[in-house]
């Protein structure tokens, strides 16, 4: 990362080429700020013109350094050659008068408030200096670059640059105090890809492929790379929600704070493979406490109350998922995994949502997840729902594009006391005829309060269903399971036919 103040030594400008476009003759400027970071920057000559006359107005620059004007030939390669020449020699004589003071002109004109920590921050404080009143007055939740919370986070390492006592407007202050009252913390690529999120928001395809393409590649013409950018957060004092967008959280090098504060905890389109990378993302060597480990005290998120770990690349629940006992809604869409394991845990979870993962054979699930309330596995390749049959607190359920063919499987579910939604629509047998009615017939006398694929039954679907059931008990010899105003029914139905 590019610290002026650390490498102002090591710094360098040099114009290294040009390009024609559209007429107009553009110089590439290469700037090097210590041994591994740099960027580029184009400028026109009109733009050194005016650089050079706020430089002679405001900082004493002697006029003649910029080279002059050419009325004719100025577009021979000769020239422009000479010209990109002494326009290295301009700016590096302007770099060595200015160094120390480094006025806001000149840094724009080289962009080191888009790539260097102090000038990024400048940026920052003077934006909430005039700002930040009233935005927190509004919302507590900000959305940063991956760039710029690093810099926070070296910021805090540095001593005070002399630099910023010029202004206070500058003044790293302004950057601690807003960080510290924000309870909302969006963490992106790069800055814009989305410009405000607050709650749980929906993502459109063009903010997904800008997040999958920016976490990887170089930002703009720097060297420097989102995900290899490494920050803690211990500036925001204050966070109840924390949303890493791209962000693999283990750029996250330090979490201890974020342990004691943080109630919704959101890791979404990145590159993590197991849950262990999330919930341990500062530990030196990821603690899968697969060898009888105890939960470290210290690594528990005691606040978590849900966790958003959608569309990334997690193929494993291992035991660190038990690192937030408090956990009441857990949303895994769009992963990898294959079993519902390590849940037992979590004794306060009612609400999980693994849809468009690679379930398949889902047995016995009231030994890991026997106080749910609400499931969704849509999108998976479930068969049955055997495994499903002793969730009694269940109220919700989603099994929609699996694999279920046959109505006989709702038997499984039909005896739940508390299963209130069942959606199937996308199943085999869905397709099947009465599907409605026959699905509906297993829930017996309490058929009444189903809703089938977001849609109570309609009265003929239920005259149906009612009848289906009836004779169903009639063939199996158990004439006493409905309750009598459902034999009422029955002798309606008769009486009408």
């Amino acid at each position: 990362m590019s610290c002026f103040l650390k490498h102002s030594k090591d710094t360098t400008i040099n114009v290294v080429r040009f390009t024609e476009v559209d007429n107009v003759i553009f110089y590439e400027i290469l700037v090097k700020c210590g041994p591994s970071v740099f960027w580029t920057v184009s400028r026109r000559y009109k733009e050194f013109e005016k650089l050079n006359d706020v430089l002679v107005n405001e900082y004493s620059l002697d006029k003649t350094w910029l080279p002059g004007k050419k009325a004719f030939g100025n577009k021979s390669t000769s020239f422009v050659r000479k010209r990109q020449e002494a326009l290295e020699k301009y700016l590096q004589d302007v770099f060595n008068f200015l160094q120390l003071t480094m006025p806001t002109v000149f840094v724009e004109f080289l962009d080191f408030h888009k790539y260097d920590i102090i000038f990024i921050l400048h940026n920052l404080a003077a934006l909430f200096s005039a700002y930040g009143e009233n935005y927190l007055a509004r919302t507590k939740h900000y959305t940063f670059s991956a760039l710029e919370v690093y810099s926070i986070s070296e910021r805090m390492k540095l001593p005070t640059p002399p630099t910023e006592v010029c202004d206070n407007k500058y003044d790293f202050s302004h950057v601690l105090d807003f960080a510290g009252l924000v309870e909302g913390l969006s963490i992106l690529p790069v800055k814009h890809t989305l410009p405000c999120m607050q709650g749980h928001d929906e993502y459109t395809e063009h903010f997904d492929q800008i997040v999958r393409t920016t976490v990887s590649k170089p930002i703009s013409t720097s060297s420097l790379i989102p995900e290899e950018l490494k920050f803690d957060l211990t500036a925001f004092r204050n966070l109840k929600t924390l949303k890493l967008f791209g962000i693999g959280s283990e750029c996250i090098v330090d979490a201890t704070n974020l342990r004691e504060t943080v109630e919704n905890f959101y890791v979404q389109k990145s590159k993590i493979t197991d849950i262990k990378q999330v919930l341990l993302c500062d530990s030196p060597v990821h603690k899968t406490m697969e060898n009888g480990n105890e939960v470290d005290p210290s690594q528990v998120w005691k606040n978590v109350k849900y966790a958003n770990f959608s569309d990334n690349q997690i193929s494993i629940i291992d035991k660190s998922i038990n690192l937030m006992p408090k956990v009441t809604e857990l949303v895994l869409d769009s992963n990898n995994i294959d079993k519902i394991v390590h849940f037992r845990s979590l004794p306060l979870l009612s609400t999980l949502s693994l849809e468009s993962n690679r379930l398949s054979d889902c047995l016995n699930l009231h030994t890991q997840l026997g106080q749910i309330t609400t499931l969704n596995v849509a999108q998976n390749q479930i068969r049955s729902l055997r495994g499903f049959q002793k969730l009694y607190s269940l109220v919700n359920l989603d099994i929609s594009c699996n694999l279920i063919d046959t109505v006989d499987e709702v038997e499984h579910v039909g005896g739940l006391p508390c299963l209130e939604n069942i959606r199937l629509t996308g199943n085999p047998v869905a397709l099947t005829v009465d599907y409605r009615s026959r699905v509906l017939a297993r829930f017996g006398d309490r058929l009444h309060e189903i809703y089938l694929d977001n849609e109570k039954g309609s009265g003929k679907e239920l005259d149906t269903a009612l009848a289906l059931a009836a004779l169903r008990i009639s063939m199996s010899g158990d004439t006493n399971s409905f309750k009598e105003g459902n034999k009422n029914v029955f002798c309606t139905i008769s009486k009408n036919k």
